[in-house]
């Protein structure tokens, strides 16, 4: 207190000199933020505190009761030691303006402010949580929330009176927080004086928001502030009413800040229209501003104000009473906007849509459903952007999962009806509708299973040639809707016309399509047990299952798993570039290694060919790995297949039973050890090898992979010999081709010396500028 009672005295009652003022000020802060982290003083002493100091009811502290003092003393009262000026000519009159007269309490705010940041610092602690009593480092100075609302009530009338009073901003802005907090608390008090604050908030808003308003700079917060706390008592006081022209001017402030520039104003801009809403409050002016706030939605270049706006327009559409056309209008603007010129607005509109279809009665949406799916559907095939038709997709199934099972069979009906239609666009755009229906339905999409698949056979029998860019595109998406529908309905597996559409798809000229007809096989095989699948291939057919592999007929299906493993071979021997169906063609190996072992198990195997066994798959491999060796070259030489060749002797290590694949453990390991002992070896290969050898060399005797692996060493050192004997009699029979390789060698070294020589100069650049750059900063340091 003795701080206290010095700062009135002796500064704040004597001085008006700003600077002193705000030294004095910047003082009290730091005082007030000690009080707060004072574990002696109570939280009731300090509400004590606070409300003295800001209704000034403390004696040592209020300042003197003149109302004002003339700052300049007389002459006959100043005393001075200088002698009187005994010149007989006076000095020269300047222009001499009379001193205005300051009053007693010009600094009295400053006391006033220090009580109420001791109030809002308690609220920033969360000290006076009526949740929670003080955090961790406070938890000993709590207070119960009856007594806390009893202490804080008081100050309600208190801050409104600043609010009327106080000229200063800071003053201001820092009373609007302390309210903004205490409209959280059930205080009596904000009830009493909701009429009075309001009328306060809009003279301010009229000062410092208006059209001539005063507001720049630190007011800013202030009108922040303002917005915020009418949002609050809007939103939180149902007792409180607007006069009509309170509310055309609060309108006035929202369409104004909604086209501002600045991202804080329109947040409040948006808080307050929110807070008009929910009051369901009718007038011309919201109905002007949610057209406003519409074309908004979709147009802004800002997505939090896309955000806002379409959360506004959902809270009026919901909450007002506008009847069936004024909804409808509304959506078919969004329903408009699909066709947008740029992606951020098409976006926008289907959000809308999505948030209309999920908080809308079921009523209205099945009533417009077609509208809907007419709009929508289109959007998943000809949209640019990939995020619009997720979100088209996204928006119909939502809308299918609000409606009824006559509805969707309504719709359903539309759909096989475009299923037919003559434009490959137009099916297309069928098949992401089934989709759609069967990842709403699931299980129940039984019903329709029959006619759907039939429709897709005949689809993929039209799409089977390729080559065209409009059945490209339908035979992909045909194929999707095949796997979706495969996973939900294992029956398939028994299809035989389908699959035979699906298999000869594997060959087919788009990347694609041949992806989608691989993951459906792969899904095929990893349904199919590999010991049943040997056993219908060796004797007398599938055995509690039936698939189009596994089928009553030994023949057929040996057919049907040889023509698969000829054809996935081929696969491998294409694909040059496209490491997503190269993966998914050496899965399927991998799971047809499986069927081969088994066959070879039942000794069987070698009866039928040499195509449908282990060693002739494990030499074919083996054999494309070697060929993309002999045709490395360039810069950037291809490894796909060799890549793809070590993972798939690793996969058959893991999947497949040891001694079925042990005879064949040398060919397994030649693409490895040749990778291994290359002399200058792609870094990426090389690691590839090594855990592949070391993958097989844990599931080999250790004496078995020694001998295995001697052996292919042995075979490519004597391959590495006849190679340098045959280029050494090549001398000699053909010495021009000789010299021709000898210059070849020599010109490829000499690019290989002047690529290094860039690499180094680069590198030798790069440190020299950096030690400029450290010598310059250097520099400038000792400067």
């Amino acid at each position: 207190m003795l701080c206290f009672s010095f700062l009135p005295d002796q500064i704040l009652n004597t001085t008006h000199s700003h600077k002193i003022v705000s030294r004095a000020s910047r003082c009290l802060e730091h005082i007030s933020r000690g009080l707060v982290e004072n574990q002696a003083l109570s939280i009731d002493q300090l509400l004590i505190l606070a409300h003295g100091l800001a209704s000034e009811s403390i004696p040592d502290l209020s300042p003197p009761k003149a109302s004002s003092v003339d700052p300049s003393p007389s002459p006959a009262t100043r005393f001075t030691l200088r002698p009187e000026d005994c010149r007989i000519i006076p000095p020269e009159p300047g222009r001499v303006l009379p001193q205005s007269k300051k009053a007693v309490r010009t600094n009295a705010h400053v006391l006033v402010t220090l009580g109420l940041e001791v109030l809002h610092a308690l609220f920033k602690k969360e000290l006076l949580s009526p949740e929670s009593k003080g955090n961790a480092q406070h938890k000993d100075r709590g207070i119960e929330t009856e007594k806390m609302l009893k202490m804080l009530d008081p100050f309600v009338p208190l801050l409104v009176d600043c609010l009327k009073a106080q000229p200063q901003p800071k003053l201001l802005t820092l009373s609007l927080r302390i309210l903004i907090r205490l409209c959280h608390l059930p205080l009596p008090s904000l009830e009493k004086q909701a009429e009075a604050l309001t009328k306060t908030l809009f003279a301010l808003l009229g000062r410092f928001a208006g059209p001539t308003s005063e507001g720049r700079g630190e007011t800013t917060e202030m009108v922040m502030a303002a917005f915020k706390l009418m949002s609050l008592l809007l939103r939180d006081l149902k007792s409180l009413t607007l006069e009509p022209t309170q509310l055309r001017v609060l309108l006035l402030y929202v369409e104004r800040d909604l086209f501002s520039s600045d991202s804080t104003r329109e947040s409040s801009a948006f808080t307050l229209l929110k807070a008009i809403l929910s009051r369901r409050i009718s007038a011309p002016e919201v109905a002007s501003v949610m057209q406003k706030t519409k074309e908004l939605s979709v147009t802004s270049l800002r997505e939090h104000v896309r955000t806002q706006s379409r959360q506004a327009l959902l809270m009026y559409l919901l909450e007002y009473p506008l009847g069936f056309k004024k909804i409808v209008g509304f959506l078919q603007f969004f329903l408009a906007q699909l066709e947008y010129e740029y992606e951020e607005g098409r976006i926008a509109a289907l959000e809308m849509m999505n948030g209309v279809f999920q908080q809308f009665p079921p009523k209205l949406l099945r009533e417009n459903a077609s509208l809907f799916v007419i709009s929508l559907a289109p959007r998943m095939v000809v949209d640019d952007s990939a995020k619009c038709r997720q979100m088209a997709a996204l928006c119909i199934r939502t809308l299918l999962d609000k409606l009824s099972r006559e509805d969707r069979d309504r719709l359903m009906q539309m759909t096989m009806d475009w299923l037919q239609a003559e434009k490959a666009s137009v099916r297309r755009m069928a098949v992401q509708l089934i989709s759609q229906f069967l990842a709403v339905e699931k299980a129940s999409f039984s019903v329709r299973l029959e006619a759907v698949v039939s429709q897709l056979i005949a689809s993929l029998g039209e799409t089977k040639e390729g080559g065209d860019p409009d059945q490209d595109p339908l035979a992909f998406h045909v194929l999707n809707a095949v796997l979706k529908l495969f996973h939900e309905f294992s029956s398939l597996a028994e299809n035989d016309d389908l699959w035979g559409m699906i298999f000869l798809h594997l060959i087919h000229p788009h990347s694609w399509v041949r992806l989608a007809s691989s993951k459906l096989f792969g899904q095929l095989l990893a349904a199919t047990d590999p010991e049943t699948l040997a056993q219908a291939i060796c004797s007398s057919g599938g055995r509690g299952q039936r698939s189009y592999l596994l089928n009553s007929s030994p023949a057929l299906s040996l057919q049907r798993t040889r023509q698969l493993l000829q054809l996935s071979v081929s696969q491998f021997q294409r694909e040059e570039d496209n490491q997503a169906v190269m993966e998914q063609v050496v899965k399927n190996l991998v799971q047809l290694s499986r069927v081969l072992c088994a066959v070879e198990s039942t000794g069987s195997g070698g009866s039928d060919g040499p195509d449908l066994s282990f060693r002739w798959l494990a030499l074919k491999l083996k054999r494309e790995a070697a060929r993309e060796v002999a045709k490395e070259h360039g810069l950037n030489p291809k490894t796909i297949k060799r890549e793809w060749a070590m993972k798939w002797a690793g996969g058959v290590a893991v999947s497949c039973p040891v001694p079925r694949w042990l005879p064949s453990l040398p060919i397994l390991l030649a693409p490895l050890v040749r990778e291994a002992q290359l002399p200058r070896p792609d870094p990426a290969l090389h690691r590839l090898a090594t855990e592949a050898t070391d993958l097989i060399r844990a599931k080999v005797k250790g004496e078995d992979f020694a001998e295995a692996h001697a052996e292919v060493v042995a075979q490519l050192a004597t391959k590495r010999g006849k190679r340098k004997a045959e280029r050494a009699s090549e001398a000699v029979t053909h010495p021009e081709k000789a010299a021709r390789m000898r210059i070849m060698k020599q010109r490829s070294k000499k690019e290989a010396r002047k690529r290094k020589r860039e690499a180094e100069d680069v590198k030798r650049q790069a440190i020299t500028a950096k030690k400029r750059k450290q010598l310059k900063n250097i520099a400038i340091l000792q400067e």
